[in-house]
């Protein structure tokens, strides 16, 4: 019998069989491997409405003229990271085959929303992390801890994660991910995260 899953987008919050569950995020951040300065709250407020807007441009749904209500509403800059995406889109011909999936292992139950998945106009398929800061050293465990969360790739081909900065003048830029053993590092990470949590060291996911 399968799981029950549910993602609360709104909320960023995970359910695995109705009890709320840690992530990926909530992993590396407790054992202090994220530096609480990337999730300052006007920081993750232009996160959030850059990757939403980036969905809908995925979706071919994008109203360009709706940016500068949010911009006012969140008095900060959305559209140049938005065009920094969609430059990366047509400079390297990456096609969007699923964005914004959120998913979990189904062994180890850690939880986790991937940001874009799609193929280069060669058939490589690509992991993409999308960040508007610098791409933080991080992003590698983040992205192993999501490989076995992937469907097969459309070709049979590895998936390659990348991380991609997008800049605040419109610009973008990669971060390749290419150690085999950041999956396994994560692996060690999470298993440390549950033995914190089981003893006290962290409050409970269910909070």
């Amino acid at each position: 019998m399968g799981r029950r899953f549910e993602f609360d987008t709104e909320n960023h919050i995970y359910r695995i069989d109705g009890r709320r569950t840690r992530s990926v995020t909530d992993c590396l951040r407790g054992l202090g491997i994220i530096d609480p300065q990337w999730f300052t709250s006007g920081g993750l407020i232009r996160g959030r409405e850059v990757h939403r807007a980036t969905h809908y441009l995925d979706q071919c749904r994008l109203d360009w003229s709706s940016i500068k209500a949010v911009e006012e509403w969140i008095e900060q800059p959305v559209e140049p990271y938005v065009r920094g995406y969609e430059a990366f889109k047509a400079e390297t011909g990456f096609k969007v085959l699923r964005s914004e999936m959120p998913g979990f292992h189904p062994d180890r139950l850690y939880c986790g929303c991937r940001d874009k998945e799609g193929v280069l106009p060669d058939g490589t398929p690509w992991l993409v992390e999308v960040k508007t800061y610098t791409v933080p050293d991080w992003t590698a465990l983040q992205t192993g801890a999501y490989l076995p969360l992937l469907p097969n790739s459309p070709n049979g081909r590895e998936w390659r994660r990348v991380g991609i900065e997008l800049t605040k003048d419109g610009g973008w830029g990669p971060t390749f991910f290419d150690d085999p053993t950041d999956t396994h590092t994560f692996y060690a990470m999470w298993a440390s995260y549950q033995w914190g949590l089981k003893h006290g060291r962290y409050k409970d996911a269910d909070r």
